[in-house]
């Protein structure tokens, strides 16, 4: 999916809305195809979480995490940003901060990331 076309999803979600109540499903949903390295179908899923939920810091930080490790750093940055901003002093915050300093570094050394696989829901409660 290229970035138009996810700017173009993102827009329509807003537009058409998203219940409250289908928010959750749709955050839980993505975070397990994150889990399960689905990255792109995540994308499209939390896309939804995020319009339906925009002050959700863990919302934020998945569709940041699923960007990031589709190679989209600019929609990375900007979630992860989000997520941080928004998770403050609490392990969402402390995580999105962790991955956007990860990400400088692999701007700064391709390698240096090579192989690191975060599992977001090992620390902290975030449900």
């Amino acid at each position: 999916m290229t970035l138009g076309a996810l700017t173009v999803l993102v827009s329509a979600a807003i537009v058409v809305g998203v219940p409250w109540w289908q928010a959750r499903r749709e955050l839980a949903h993505g975070v397990e195809l994150v889990a399960a390295g689905r990255y792109r179908s995540a994308v499209r899923t939390l896309v939804h979480a995020v319009a339906a939920s925009p002050d959700s810091a863990r919302a934020h930080y998945y569709l940041g995490f699923a960007y990031a490790r589709m190679g989209m750093r600019a929609g990375a940055a900007r979630q992860l940003a989000a997520a941080a901003r928004l998770g403050g002093d609490g392990p969402i915050g402390a995580m999105a901060r962790r991955e956007l300093a990860a990400a400088g570094d692999a701007d700064a050394d391709t390698d240096a990331d090579a192989g690191h696989q975060d599992n977001p829901d090992t620390e902290g409660s975030m449900r």
